[in-house]
């Protein structure tokens, strides 16, 4: 998942961002105006960066992790599932392996695996798995 943040920056503040390895900039600056930034220290800089935050935690990581162990070469994809359940809305992880789906125990929706979207395939890769 990828989210987008619109920032101004002072010039000093572009050459901290610059070497930090999680930020990624939408679009490279030449040395021309990168020379431009250095010689007009007065002006804010307005930028587009684009931040990778993990779908699991690491908590959630361990457990998925754990229990796909035994059979993880057989996985084809997993899911986050809604149900509602005497009117209260659950949710669940279903792993689909190429033999059928294995359903994991509800939780509270909102609660868990917040950062996955419902009904979606993730592979073992999507995930970091």
């Amino acid at each position: 998942m990828k989210l987008e943040k619109e920032t101004k920056l002072l010039k000093s503040e572009v050459w901290k961002c610059c070497n930090m390895s999680a930020i990624t900039f939408t679009g490279c600056l030449s040395n021309e105006e990168l020379e431009k930034l250095q010689s007009n220290t007065n002006k804010n800089i307005k930028l587009t960066l684009e931040v990778e935050e993990p779908i699991l935690d690491k908590k959630e990581k361990e457990y998925l992790s754990g229990v796909i162990r035994p059979f993880r070469d057989r996985i084809r994809y997993i899911t986050k599932n809604a149900y509602i359940m005497s009117g209260d809305k659950r949710e669940f992880i279903s792993i689909c392996t190429f033999n059928g789906v294995t359903p994991l125990p509800y939780f509270k929706a909102g609660t868990m695996y917040t950062n996955m979207e419902l009904n979606k395939e993730y592979t073992l890769e999507d995930l970091d798995l």
